[in-house]
């Protein structure tokens, strides 16, 4: 017959020798892996440089999968600085959203309330530098509709820019666990489905900036792309419903796949949603440095007409969407580590892909297990007493049900 680790290198370490034929198989197999690389990082068996690096682990069979894929984090990659740094900018965007709407000004959530419009207005009748970076209408000009764009719009907006960081940053899951990872983000969702709402409002009124604040001027790009007749619409609102469509569809795919537990795609599509979204907070300042450096470059005679207001502002809009939309994909296509699941630097990662591409998150599914015990399922699972990295814990029985063998294995 097969010793243990000839057993635990068929029966877990090479899935491409038996295909994951439903979802439930590549369960069993992730929980196994988990086992394994956690057990083994525990035990001290599997040492190596900082999550995320290509150098091999060591020691280390050199036949074994893990040799690759489980290391201890010991340092910082470039890759991990550079995710750091893009998770504080989510929680700065999530941030300067919500005071953004609920601060006195320009407090986005009170529009429509009597009190507050002409509070702006004299503000900017006050105060020059004020007007000198926009319209006292691009603030104001919701409450054509009452508190209607505020209530379905903003307000669930901010719910939801809020909820964003929360979400992502390791050091907050940490705190509220699974089940308020879960909670937060069916709450997040229904804040992100609201403000739709709220978005079809302001389309189907036709409030958008260049229509209703800057003489119909869409800036210098949108001009000569409208100008060639290729597009059946205005390049802006074109490219407004075409991010309003991404934003929902990407919603929608992280709630599919977080409720069918495929939480690596999960992870995927909720940074492209986050990024979506988020990048409204970057336009605002973005766009107040363009326009003051305009006001000094230009004079505020000649910043202050409708043409250079437009300009300043889509190409704001513009700059910053790419850049979150590509910062979300560059994290949604981060192989995973142990941070990403708000963990200690002691416990490992390891990310192995299954038959149908799919990946299967062993740190999660390792940290679970640490965490909660055992799960229903998991008594049919069969785990080699011994593994080419070492002894490993003592066999579950096996059920009836277990995977089909093949001759090979069963000997």
């Amino acid at each position: 017959g097969t010793s243990g680790g000839d057993t635990l290198r068929h029966n877990a370490l090479e899935p491409r020798h038996r295909p994951l034929s439903n979802a439930l198989t590549q369960q069993r197999r992730c929980i196994k892996y988990a086992w394994l690389a956690q057990e083994q990082v525990e035990k001290g068996n599997v040492r190596g440089p900082a999550i995320g690096s290509p150098t091999r682990s060591e020691p280390a069979d050199e036949e074994s999968p893990l040799a690759d894929s489980v290391v201890l984090a010991g340092g910082k990659a470039s890759g991990d600085a550079l995710e750091e740094a893009l998770l504080k900018v989510v929680l700065g965007s999530g941030l300067f959203m919500f005071l953004w709407v609920f601060a006195l000004f320009p407090g986005s959530a009170y529009t429509g309330f009597d009190g507050h419009d002409n509070f702006l207005a004299w503000l900017f009748a006050t105060f020059p530098l004020f007007s000198s970076v926009a319209r006292t209408s691009m603030l104001t000009k919701y409450n054509e509709l009452g508190n209607l764009p505020a209530f379905t719009h903003a307000i669930p907006g901010a719910l939801w820019s809020i909820l964003a960081p929360l979400q992502l940053l390791p050091e907050a899951r940490a705190q509220i666990g699974a089940d308020g990872h879960k909670k937060a983000g069916r709450v997040m969702l229904c804040a992100a489905a609201a403000l739709i709402v709220g978005y079809y409002v302001i389309d189907s009124n036709n409030l958008y900036a260049d229509v209703h604040d800057m003489d119909g001027q869409g800036g210098g790009l949108a001009a000569w792309v409208d100008g060639t007749g290729l597009l059946p619409l205005p390049l802006n609102l074109i490219g407004v419903r075409m991010l309003a469509a991404f934003f929902v569809v990407s919603g929608a795919a992280s709630y599919h796949f977080a409720k069918h537990k495929d939480y690596v795609r999960h992870r995927t599509w909720a940074f492209r949603h986050v990024g979506a979204g988020l990048w409204v907070a970057a336009q605002r300042p973005v766009f107040a440095a363009i326009r003051l450096a305009q006001a000094g470059l230009l004079g505020t005679q000649v910043s202050t007409k409708s043409g250079p207001l437009a300009e300043a502002y889509f190409y704001a809009a513009y700059s910053t969407t790419l850049v979150y939309l590509a910062g979300a994909e560059w994290l949604a296509r981060r192989p995973l580590s142990a941070e990403s699941f708000g963990r200690g630097p002691d416990v490992s990662s390891s990310r192995q892909q299954g038959a149908d591409g799919a990946g299967c998150d062993c740190a999660a599914e390792a940290e679970r297990l640490r965490r909660k015990g055992p799960v229903p399922g998991e008594d049919r699972l069969q785990m080699p007493v011994d593994g080419p990295l070492g002894p490993m814990a003592p066999r579950k029985e096996a059920s009836p049900h277990r995977e089909p063998v093949t001759p090979a294995e069963s000997k």
